[in-house]
């Protein structure tokens, strides 16, 4: 995962990219202000250098700046940690599969 400082912003819980909000614990007011990329595809592998997302037909890796200005923290398995208005939020992969 990438080193950041912890976020404080419209999350009303603190928030870390090592124990970020989860985004079903965010009001509906945090949600609207917190960005969700739409994801053609998504790959996890053990080696973070091998995991990617498919956003707007293009590739982005952990550490990536997204078309919306969030930054791609961290992709796991079933989710991904996403940076944006000073809040580190844990998304469900299908959430973003809309």
């Amino acid at each position: 995962p990438v080193a950041v400082n912890a976020y404080q912003g419209p999350c009303t819980a603190a928030s870390t990219p090592e124990a970020p909000a989860q985004w079903r614990d965010l009001s509906a007011d945090e949600r609207g202000r917190f960005p969700l990329p739409r994801a053609v595809a998504s790959v996890y592998a053990a080696e973070p250098l091998r995991r990617f997302i498919v956003i707007d037909d293009a590739v982005f890796r952990e550490g990536s700046r997204l078309p919306d200005g969030s930054t791609l923290l961290h992709i796991d398995r079933a989710s991904l940690v996403l940076a944006a208005a000073g809040c580190a939020v844990e998304v469900p992969l299908r959430l973003l599969q809309r």
